[in-house]
């Protein structure tokens, strides 16, 4: 069965704040940057469901999320996750989250995922496509 999914610039907008979300089609390169993984299937990754079980396990909530939204493409999901807690330093369940995702040096615990924030003023951008038929206007002309 078919599942809306909200993209993440959509979901800030809503909770009102920037939002935190793990993206897991990314690799490290030799230069230690992050690459995108045009081949991933985030479907036989096991680093996803990995990070799943602990956010699971830590109580924090999450939804499948889609990317910032872009007028000009049509991207599949590749296994984007929102997680429901602020931008907060001072919050533990961040602050496990950051360790848990990164390792001592700062540097990605995982080869295909990638711990992100969108800021608020980064969504409203979009706050445009939340007019009422905007989506099935666009659809029509794609």
């Amino acid at each position: 069965m078919p599942q809306l999914i909200d993209y993440i610039d959509q979901i800030a907008r809503k909770k009102k704040r920037g939002v935190l979300f793990i993206e897991f089609h990314w690799l490290d390169s030799d230069e230690n940057n992050l690459v995108f993984n045009d081949h991933y299937d985030f479907e036989s990754d096991k680093t996803r469901p990995r990070v799943i079980n602990w956010l699971d396990s830590m109580k924090i909530k999450w939804l499948p999320c889609a990317e910032y939204s872009n007028e000009n493409a049509m991207v599949p999901y590749m296994g984007q996750i929102y997680i429901d807690l602020p931008f907060d330093e001072s919050n533990v369940k961040y602050r496990c989250l950051d360790r848990f995702m990164h390792k001592r040096d700062g540097s990605p615990r995982f080869q295909t995922a990638r711990f992100c924030f969108l800021s608020l003023k980064l969504a409203m951008k979009n706050a445009y496509q939340d007019a009422p038929g905007f989506w099935e206007k666009w659809a029509a002309n794609f």
